[in-house]
């Protein structure tokens, strides 16, 4: 059984978290067949982003309000530890994608409808180190320019 990184939750929330990570062990011999493919294609094969979506690793940390599972900061990382036993690329993948559900739960309430209202299973993934970033404003909305480097 995985350890626990935190020991606030709920009775019902550890259950769920030790579901997921049971998931993610069991679907580490098949992410291990896949590792060629991801590599090859520099990103998750179709059919383990279906899975990992399926499977509900995405929205460990994503609000409840949005279909979210809500749970504690760190179930990303038990995850991702039994993940990584099959391919570490696909772990780290699934990892930074719930991690970023985490960060755009902290955002205004508006921005959160934007990204899950019409779609709870949308992703982000966010870049915090921004440079020459300018903006400004087109018809509703702002037209954003600048240089953005990789997430992780």
């Amino acid at each position: 059984m995985a350890t626990r990184l935190h020991n606030a939750g709920a009775p019902d929330s550890i259950a769920r978290e030790q579901e997921l990570v049971a998931r993610a062990r069991d679907l580490a011999p098949v992410l291990r067949e896949r590792a060629p493919q991801a590599e090859k294609l520099r990103r998750l094969p179709d059919d383990t982003h279906a899975q990992f979506l399926e499977a509900g690793f995405y929205r460990t940390l994503q609000p409840a309000r949005f279909g979210g599972m809500e749970l504690d900061y760190g179930i990303q990382t038990l995850i991702a530890r039994e993940l990584a036993k099959g391919c570490a690329s696909s772990a780290w993948v699934c990892a930074i994608l719930a991690c970023h559900g985490w960060v755009a739960g902290m955002y205004p309430i508006e921005a959160q409808e934007e990204i899950w209202a019409d779609d709870p299973d949308a992703l982000v993934s966010t870049s915090f180190l921004p440079a020459g970033i300018s903006a400004e404003r087109r018809g509703g909305g702002l037209r954003l320019s600048g240089r953005w480097r990789f997430s992780s």
